[in-house]
């Protein structure tokens, strides 16, 4: 039988071995000793990444979905469209209240702020950097639908946390996430949750130089031990659907 993400019964329990192996106290400490070495030595792999890309952009280069310009902009605004039918079909409505963790330079924003109503879009990325860019396009468009826009931090997580959000969503984000960033992230992600919100995060196979399909790095077995208890991954062809059990049916 097909549990719901394309496993057989056997890769299931293995999963669940993985899982209940990963969550367990020591490794979950023995995780965090070493992201916090790696982080001391290294920096936040989101901080490293954010100052690459935007040194890129700086020379030039175009990104699919960051700057005032991307490479192919009819392609990167029908993606955007086709993600805001998907969180319409599982649900989001014009007055719900969205955020989107990882917002870059709103491209993939516009449809939903858009749709949504006044004051119903928050966005938040490691950079101010990234959306900055995003109010130079859509400056009359954020103000007239009072977008609240902000950095990832505490500070910024708590306050949208209190908002109760019936959606949040992670677009073409997950993919840049190494393992050792994958904790963090997910906190920060799941902090925002409230019990009826419905999480989303983007992870199709991504294109590699030439033609071939790089596979998506992450799984269920992956993102469940990290998500708070009593909620709940399931994999769909765009990426998961994260809820909390039983809230549908509440």
């Amino acid at each position: 039988m097909d549990n719901g993400n394309g496993a057989t019964p056997r890769q299931a329990e293995r999963w669940l071995s993985t899982e209940t192996e990963t969550s367990s106290p020591p490794r979950r400490l023995g995780e965090r000793l070493r992201d916090l070495w790696l982080t001391i030595w290294r920096g936040r792999p989101e901080e490293r990444y954010a100052k690459r890309t935007l040194r890129r952009m700086a020379s030039g280069k175009l990104r699919d979905t960051l700057g005032l310009e991307v490479r192919d902009e009819a392609a990167t605004r029908a993606k955007a469209e086709r993600w805001l039918a998907q969180m319409i079909e599982l649900g989001l409505r014009p007055d719900h209240l969205c955020i989107e963790y990882g917002c870059g330079s709103l491209w993939c924003a516009e449809p939903f702020i858009r749709y949504l109503a006044p004051s119903r879009f928050v966005g938040l990325d490691v950079t101010d950097g990234f959306y900055a860019l995003g109010r130079q396009r859509l400056g009359a468009l954020l103000e007239q639908k009072k977008v609240q826009l902000d950095v990832i931090s505490r500070n910024s997580l708590r306050e949208a946390a209190v908002l109760r959000p019936d959606f949040v969503f992670s677009h073409r984000v997950l993919h840049h996430v190494p393992l050792r960033g994958l904790a963090r992230y997910m906190r920060n992600i799941c902090s925002l949750l409230d019990d009826r919100t419905i999480l989303v995060i983007e992870h199709m196979p991504r294109p590699l130089r030439g033609q071939s399909i790089k596979a998506p790095r992450y799984e269920v077995a992956h993102l469940q031990p990290h998500l708070p208890s009593g909620w709940v991954c399931e994999r769909r062809p765009f990426g998961f659907v994260i809820t909390r059990r039983g809230a549908a049916e509440a």
